[in-house]
């Protein structure tokens, strides 16, 4: 039946002009101008139905084709009418839905745009059920700039703008097709385009675990070496790439942070790997580069991956570049210190021992070293900035504050060290415990706190995970002080 709809629809269209063929084009590879930058069509498209819909293919069309169709106010058959995300339970009773549903259709949900508001504005704090109010209206704002052609701009042949809603038939169909862009434009948004359509850090992944498995199964480290330097070099170009694209380093949001500390923990941990000849930092630095990786890909509502413009106050790249890279490379060192700390509890506790176990303490001593002291010097660098930016040193500013912090907790534990305060014994359990306090200055502000002058920053949907690491690292620091000899 729907077969039969749309070739009607087709068949009226076609004789007022318009041509769904339009749509079919090769069009995700056209530049349009959206949040203040241009950027490919199949990036906008994903972006924009990340965020208003739950569908994987909107109409049953790509992305690219379904934003194209709601574009056209030429071409709106009334059953494209898009479903659109309600997340949360109290917002599914206010819109009278039943409560297994994820979504609801458009046309019925603009409606209640007056119930939305009304309801918005009887809530005082700014909890999760006014965020996801907050979030519902703007789905319906974006589905009516998207309908009435005010969410982005194309490029014409006089080199200027054109907002579609200024559009003739003819004009649409016209700049919709794919032309000599790159000759006027460049090539900048036709690198972001491939970074997102290819997936590299997906690619990345499979040579971590191949480095990984072959490090664990073969005494030799040549084969499993080559699969890091594979990985490292996969990531290397797609940074290198968003780079490009966003003119900036890549360390503004939290997803950029997540994807510099791994690359960073692998890194270094290679470096050990060659000075030390200890293939342990390497599977640790792999190992947690992994970890960010899958976040990155899976971890969607927490992680957000579109290139935005920034903040005022981050456009001092070379502020941005310093104090934020020593504070992201000191996390990835301190990471790689509690990979270790772990892999040490959990062999001890399942009672398989571990080979040296005083040189595993100095290994791990030497990756804390350098944690602290990229550490140490990002803060500094923080106070400089926030003195250039803000007019104080320091502020006591939630991000600033825990970031001193776990700076304080890694040094006293270092100087109890060296002053054998603190045994082998100890060591490793409090350097295991003590990465919690970098999560918290990384993602427990950002997530939780949710306060102060980093707000550009924050992002929401990471309580889940900081709870779970939480609970796995109490739970790995629980196996270590049971009683491993205990009748029962």
């Amino acid at each position: 039946m729907n077969k039969f709809f749309f070739l009607f629809i087709s068949i009226v269209l076609s004789n007022i002009g318009f041509s769904s063929s339009t749509c079919d084009q090769n069009i995700e590879t056209i530049p349009v101008q959206a949040d203040g930058r241009i950027k490919p069509f199949s990036v906008l498209s994903v972006e924009v139905f990340k965020f208003i819909t739950p569908e994987k293919k909107p109409f049953g069309f790509s992305k690219a084709k379904a934003l194209c169709l709601l574009s056209n106010e030429f071409y709106d058959p009334k059953d494209l009418d898009l479903p659109i995300k309600i997340e949360h339970v109290k917002a599914r009773k206010l819109l009278e839905i039943d409560q297994n549903k994820t979504s609801m259709n458009f046309s019925d949900l603009e409606g209640y745009s007056m119930e939305i508001r009304a309801a918005m504005m009887k809530i005082k704090e700014n909890n999760s059920y006014k965020k996801e109010l907050q979030k519902i209206s703007s789905r319906i704002n974006y589905v009516n700039a998207i309908k009435k052609g005010k969410l982005f701009s194309l490029y014409d042949k006089s080199s200027t703008w054109r907002g579609l809603d200024s559009l003739s038939l003819n004009e649409f169909n016209s700049l919709f097709q794919v032309s000599d862009h790159q000759k006027k434009l460049g090539n900048t948004y036709m690198f972001e385009h491939y970074l997102f359509k290819y997936h590299p850090f997906g690619i990345a992944i499979i040579f971590i675990l191949l480095s990984i498995f072959s490090l664990s199964i073969f005494k030799k480290n040549a084969l499993g070496m080559s699969f890091a330097v594979i990985a490292l070099i996969i990531q290397v170009l797609a940074i290198a790439v968003r780079v490009y694209v966003s003119g900036r380093a890549p360390i503004t949001n939290m997803y950029e942070t997540v994807m510099f500390s791994g690359f960073g923990a692998a890194l270094i941990a290679y470096v050990l790997t060659l000075f030390k000849k200890e293939k342990i930092f390497l599977i640790a630095g792999l190992g947690y580069n992994v970890l960010c990786l899958f976040m990155m890909i899976f971890a969607n509502n927490m992680l957000n991956p579109a290139i935005k413009n920034l903040e005022p106050v981050l456009r001092d790249n070379f502020w941005l570049s310093t104090h934020v890279t020593c504070v992201i490379l000191s996390y990835a060192a301190l990471a790689i210190s509690w990979i270790l700390a772990n892999i040490y509890i959990v062999k001890t506790s399942l009672g398989k021992g571990v080979d040296k176990p005083k040189h595993q303490v100095k290994v791990i001593y030497t990756c804390v070293q350098i944690g602290v002291v990229l550490l140490a010097a990002g803060v500094i660098l923080g106070g400089v900035w926030a003195d250039y930016s803000w007019g104080r040193f320091w502020g006591w500013d939630p991000k600033e504050t825990w970031s001193l912090i776990a700076l304080l907790i890694y040094m006293a534990i270092l100087h109890g060290k060296y002053t054998s305060w603190i045994n082998d014994k100890n060591f490793i359990p409090l350097i295991a415990a003590a990465f919690l306090s970098v999560i918290m200055a990384w993602f427990g502000v950002n997530y939780i706190l949710a306060s102060g002058l980093h707000s550009y920053g924050f992002s929401e949907g990471g309580a889940i995970f900081i709870g779970s690491v939480f609970l796995a690292q109490m739970s790995i620091l629980a196996l270590h002080f049971f009683p491993k000899n205990r009748k029962v």
